[in-house]
């Protein structure tokens, strides 16, 4: 009985912290000095805190990131 409340206990908490993963949506775009839209060739993001790079390419300009906590969902 107690085996069956601690793995029910851990369900819950393992299921509810999946719950606070986050997920963020960067989108670049560029203007020139004259305000006008102008296509960018490649966008590279460095995370200096972390120590990763990433490079986008034109058309897609826009990077999403899962910010996890470690356990899979």
């Amino acid at each position: 009985m107690i085996m069956k409340k601690l793995l029910s206990f851990l369900a819950v908490v393992l299921i509810s912290t999946a719950a606070f993963a986050q997920s963020v949506t960067l989108t670049f775009t560029a203007k020139d000095a004259a305000n006008q839209y102008v296509q960018l060739n490649r966008v590279v993001i460095t995370n200096l805190t972390k120590g990763w790079q990433e490079t986008i390419y034109w058309p897609d300009t826009t990077l999403i990131m899962q910010n996890g906590t470690g356990f899979p969902t």
